[in-house]
């Protein structure tokens, strides 16, 4: 029960803000979208360089 009683707390809070704030949401999720692109960017050239490396060691 405690639980729902928070996450229902969390829902009302993210409600006032958004009602509060117009312009806020849409700012938030285009931050948002442009984190999830740039981590999977860093984990795809991380990736990339592991691979790499490891092509480099098994060749000597």
């Amino acid at each position: 029960m405690a639980a729902t009683e928070v996450e229902g707390g969390r829902r009302d809070d993210r409600k006032r803000c958004q009602g509060h704030k117009p312009n806020q949401s849409s700012r938030d999720d285009f931050f948002r979208w442009l984190f999830t692109v740039a981590q999977r960017k860093v984990a795809m050239i991380t990736f990339d360089v592991l691979i790499v490396y490891d092509f480099a060691l098994r060749g000597r």
